[in-house]
């Protein structure tokens, strides 16, 4: 049988008895967040503030899952679709062609972005949101407004002094509609509620012995590989904060669970290991001067 790592919302119902009336019980309590798995888009990078305004740091193309608020989720499972102006994204290592640069004329702030920063991704840990990529027009109010001017038999003084008030440039979006269809739950939130048991490695008959030994280094080395200028500090917390969602962090399955100052792993015996902050930040360091 296939171990799956996320669930649509009919196999939770046919598999677990998980109805839309429980997810609602557990969104609304804070237990569990929907997750959903996009194609391939392009995207308006950044942060939210405390008042939900978006300050961005980047445009990019992303695929994989994303989540959204408390707000949007019980909207979706209340009415079955929701209408998305903003996303978390969950799997940073899929963010792609990033760039940093602002991309359009329009002066900030406006109605969509609050302001435009300088952010390293991996700083913004688990707090990475994103927009739809907005689209600019140039001149298309004053457009509007001159043709409708112009067929209203107005002067021309009295048309320029409209247009002359409307913005040069305008941006527009296209928000990202969900139904109950895209809903998906992690494998490890049924193991964290109980629902499903969590098999992490079966006993081999014999021990692995490269995995042993070097399961472990290979982790930190895949760390290195994926992020080469974050610190290690920085990447026990982006570990800490990701190793369940995104799969590319562990490619070898052996985290068991990352806390603030130890991590513990399951080596080629089945046997769980630890390792201390400390020392992860040493390895780091001796990879990096090799």
């Amino acid at each position: 049988m296939i171990e799956q790592q996320y669930y649509r919302l009919g196999e939770l119902e046919r598999s677990f008895g998980l109805s839309l009336e429980n997810l609602r019980y557990m969104v609304e309590n804070d237990q569990i967040r929907l997750l959903f798995k996009t194609e391939p888009a392009k995207y308006l990078i950044g942060l939210l503030n405390t008042q939900s305004q978006f300050s961005g740091f980047g445009s990019a193309y992303y695929s994989g899952f994303i989540s959204i608020t408390k707000a949007d989720q019980l909207t979706l499972i209340t009415k079955n679709k929701v209408h998305c102006s903003k996303m978390w994204l969950l799997q940073q290592s899929n963010i792609e062609r990033l760039d940093a640069d602002y991309p359009y004329n329009l002066s900030l702030p406006n109605q969509y972005i609050q302001e435009w920063i300088k952010k390293d991704i991996i700083e913004a840990s688990d707090n990475v949101w994103a927009i739809p990529y907005l689209t600019e027009h140039n001149g298309l109010g004053r457009g509007i407004v001159s043709l409708i001017a112009d067929l209203a038999g107005k002067q021309a003084s009295e048309s320029d002094a409209a247009i002359n008030k409307l913005p040069e440039y305008t941006l527009t979006t296209s928000a990202l509609i969900l139904t109950h269809d895209d809903i998906c739950i992690s494998r490890q939130t049924l193991v964290r509620h109980g629902i499903i048991s969590d098999e992490k490695v079966k006993p081999q008959t014999k021990p692995d012995k490269r995995r042993t030994e070097n399961a472990s280094l290979r982790l930190v080395q895949n760390l290195i590989k994926l992020y080469p200028t974050i610190g290690a500090s920085a990447l026990w917390e982006y570990l800490r904060e990701n190793h369940e969602e995104d799969e590319s962090l562990d490619p070898e399955s052996i985290i068991c669970e990352v806390g603030r100052d130890e991590l513990t792993w399951i080596d080629g015996t089945n046997t769980e290991k630890t390792m201390t902050k400390k020392r992860f930040r040493n390895m780091v360091s001796e990879e990096k001067n090799k």
